[in-house]
């Protein structure tokens, strides 16, 4: 079978088996016919389906390097906005490689102009191509009302605004707020400058539990696992999160990545999930655990 034929196949929710195809096709070449059909594409249920097949045939891959497979991505998003756009705006920021993304700064600035422009913040601060900041500053001109709203100051704290990255990162450093230094290493990952990642790291050890009533709680620092395996995926942190295997291994990479260095002890395991469901706190006479 020819691959124009299997990607239509693909598209019509037909199972496509790679090595049935003539010339031999793997799932990258699989994946650039797919996002060839994405640029030109205009009925919405395909198009979903096409970038959505594209991230299936991309799993298992840590960053997406493949210069004309994101080219195309992008290519095909700024045609226009549907669900098929969101799909892939949502894969290009998670998966795709920002060094790669940042050497196309036209194909990810110039939708800012556009009538969808916010649909875009998330991977301009993902990528950090040359000009956002300028970019970003004509925006805030243009709608004022950016300037109180999270995705834009990301974006600008990730490109070069100085102070808001610095803000960002005192606010996280210094809160002992558990909802709200979640909140801020999440946005901290989406900022994603070296300065923002060691910030992240420095904190890995923090005892702060988020609890809610007696319905749910979550470590802090099982957040920040988390936020930091997004950024680098080559970590390949155990799972569970929250236990005490992955917790050392994620504080290994700080130390390798950052050169973290720890002034107090592992904190204390604490359970991680839903209480009402019969989970509840470590009790607090329990031995610390860890180093």
């Amino acid at each position: 079978m020819e691959i124009g034929q299997a990607v239509e196949l693909a598209i019509q929710g037909n199972k496509v088996d790679l090595a049935s195809l003539s010339p031999k096709t793997d799932s990258v070449a699989f994946a650039r016919a797919l996002v060839g059909r994405f640029a030109i594409e205009t009925l919405e249920s395909r198009r979903e389906q096409i970038a959505s097949l594209a991230r299936a045939y991309l799993a298992g891959r840590n960053k997406i390097q493949d210069r004309e497979i994101l080219a195309g991505l992008l290519q095909g998003s700024t045609t226009v906005h549907d669900r098929g756009t969101s799909v892939a705006l949502d894969f290009l920021t998670e998966r795709g490689d920002p060094k790669i993304l940042a050497t196309m700064p036209d194909a990810i600035l110039r939708p800012l102009e556009g009538d969808q422009y916010y649909s875009w913040l998330m991977l301009v601060a993902y990528a950090k191509p040359t000009g956002a900041l300028e970019a970003l500053q004509r925006l805030a001109i243009k709608h004022p009302h950016l300037k109180k709203g999270g995705e834009w100051m990301h974006a600008m704290a990730a490109n070069g605004d100085q102070a808001l990255e610095t803000h960002y990162i005192q606010s996280f450093l210094t809160t002992e707020d558990a909802r709200r230094k979640m909140d801020l290493a999440k946005a901290l990952r989406m900022i994603g400058t070296r300065k923002t990642l060691s910030a992240l790291a420095q904190e890995m050890r923090t005892p702060l539990v988020y609890q809610l009533g007696r319905i749910l709680q979550s470590p802090v620092r099982e957040t920040i696992a988390e936020q930091l395996s997004l950024v680098f995926p080559e970590m390949d942190r155990p799972f569970p999160t929250n236990s005490e295997e992955c917790y050392a291994k994620v504080e290994a990479f700080c130390e390798k990545e950052f050169g973290t260095k720890w002034k107090t002890k592992r904190p204390p395991l604490e359970r991680s999930g839903p209480l009402e469901q019969g989970y509840s706190p470590i009790p607090v006479d329990l031995p610390p655990q860890g180093l």
